[in-house]
C-alpha cells in the first residue's frame, strides 16, 4: 500500500487592527466606569440608609451585606477609574 501525502496546513498571520480613535475609546471606558461607580455608590448609600431604619435582625444583616458587597464593588471600580485615567495620562 502507498501512502498518501498528507499536505500541511499554512497558518496565515493576520494584521491586528488597532482602534485609530484611541481618544474616543478611552472616554467610552470612563464613561462605562463612571456610570457603574455612580450607581454602586448610591446603592450602597441605600443598602446603608436601610441599614439603620430597618429593625428586625434578618433585614440588619441582610442591608449590612448588600451594603459591604456594593462598597467593594464601588471601591474596585473606583480603583479602575483611577487606573484608566493614570494611564491616560501616561500615553499622552
Amino acid at each position: 500500500m502507498a501512502k498518501k501525502k498528507m499536505t500541511k496546513k499554512r497558518n496565515i498571520k493576520r494584521a491586528i487592527n488597532k482602534p485609530e480613535n484611541l481618544i474616543g475609546y478611552s472616554q467610552n471606558k470612563i464613561k462605562i466606569v463612571l456610570r457603574n461607580l455612580i450607581v454602586f455608590v448610591v446603592l450602597t448609600i441605600i443598602s446603608m440608609l436601610l441599614y439603620e431604619i430597618s429593625t428586625e435582625e434578618i433585614y440588619v444583616n441582610l442591608f449590612w451585606l448588600l451594603s459591604v458587597l456594593f462598597g467593594f464593588v464601588a471601591i474596585a471600580l473606583l480603583i479602575a477609574l483611577l487606573a484608566i485615567l493614570f494611564i491616560r495620562v501616561l500615553k499622552k
